[in-house]
């Protein structure tokens, strides 16, 4: 990787609050050009690279966790209570659960609650991205 020492510091700075402008400015750009600065950086293949090297540092990944509990959950020595968390942790992280919640449905639609019937049929389809998007879903 060949990459500037403003563009580590960008880097560096970035990962404090995720905002390239302000980034950009901490890492010595002019403020004037923060914002273009600070979106082109995101985008360059070379910062991306970096910035996947640096949160490594920081940031176990999923493999990483996942070898820490297996070790944990299969390591004799450790309290019995720390052995079931992590075996808990392990299977939802392989999507081995299915939580399940209860909704109740208390809208009153005669006062004005959620009348779904008045939507256009565009809505619709808009309410459907939206709830499709807060979907949490586990890695195949």
């Amino acid at each position: 990787m060949n990459i500037t020492g403003k563009q580590a510091k960008f880097i560096s700075e970035y990962t404090k609050d995720f905002n390239a402008t302000q980034a950009a400015i901490r890492a010595g750009y002019s403020p004037k050009t923060a914002y273009s600065i600070g979106q082109r950086l995101l985008k360059n293949v070379e910062v991306q690279a970096a910035m996947k090297e640096h949160r490594k540092k920081f940031i176990a990944d999923r493999e990483t966790r996942q070898k820490f509990w297996t070790d944990t959950m299969q390591d004799k020595d450790e309290d019995m209570k720390n052995r079931l968390r992590a075996s808990e942790l392990l299977a939802k992280s392989e999507c081995e659960f299915i939580e399940r919640a209860e909704v109740k449905n208390d809208v009153n639609i005669e006062s004005g609650g959620y009348d779904l019937s008045r939507l256009s049929k565009e809505e619709l389809l808009t309410l459907r991205e939206i709830l499709a998007k807060s979907v949490k879903k586990c890695p195949s």
